[in-house]
């Protein structure tokens, strides 16, 4: 509970959004909204009202993946342990207040075993934030019938309560594949909080105007990765351009 004085003291600060100009990661400029570290505060801003946070990495082998996986999982654990800001209303004056969450994520790797398990799996876990990285899924979709995939999805869409019966306990599920429609259309929303391409097949790209329709925001950044990517392997060039 806030006091007095700090209810008092308080002045609203409107956050500053939009293009504030390219960072660099890794060697690399990249413009602030692609860049690991918003994409963990934007999935922290969320977890903390819905205590869950899903995650699609997409593309073919050798393209990053595992790696990405690895990159948002620090990010998310290492801001999470800092302690991230929230607003939050005054049970008795309605004043809006910044109170710093702290979450220590436990980060666990998994396979195409546990997600063909989940209920088991998630089960064995302790009783603790988890950041749960499935690392190449795809092998494992072709073995799973109807029923138990229905089940899976159940489960997953009750994680918080699998890992703990107040339901209280956040979590993070970031799951790797190669191909955007190996996976369900339930699963995808449910872990298509965000939803990352690593690259674009041939095979996939013929899946874009279904993925994002012609004239949308999400066709036109598909369709621009698409093109701008390809140096990366053709000439051992990439350049992320400024808007």
């Amino acid at each position: 509970m806030s006091s007095l004085e700090q209810v008092n003291e308080y002045v609203y600060e409107i956050k500053k959004r939009g293009y504030a100009g390219p960072t660099w990661y890794m060697g690399e400029e990249v413009p602030p909204w692609s860049h690991p570290a918003t994409i963990a505060n934007n999935m922290l801003d969320v977890i903390y009202h819905t205590r869950f946070g899903g995650l699609m990495i997409i593309g073919t082998m050798g393209h990053g993946k595992t790696k990405l996986a690895q990159t948002l999982a620090h990010q998310i654990h290492m801001k999470a342990s800092e302690g991230f800001e929230v607003l939050v209303k005054d049970s008795q004056t309605r004043v809006e207040l910044r109170q710093v969450i702290k979450w220590n994520f436990k980060v666990v790797w998994a396979g195409a075993h546990e997600f063909i398990h989940q209920e088991e799996f998630y089960k064995s876990l302790p009783k603790v934030p988890h950041i749960i990285i499935y690392d190449d899924i795809s092998g494992a979709l072709k073995q799973i019938g109807e029923k138990q995939l229905e089940a899976n999805f159940s489960t997953l869409t009750q994680i918080r309560w699998k890992l703990d019966q107040s339901g209280e306990i956040p979590s993070v599920v970031i799951v790797n594949y190669h191909y955007s429609k190996n996976l369900e259309k339930e699963f995808r929303s449910v872990l298509g909080m965000t939803t990352i391409f690593t690259e674009i097949s041939s095979e996939e790209r013929t899946n874009i105007d279904t993925l994002a329709p012609r004239g949308s925001q999400a066709h036109y950044m598909l369709k621009n990765f698409d093109k701008v990517s390809k140096p990366m392997f053709t000439e051992r060039n990439y350049i992320m351009k400024k808007n």
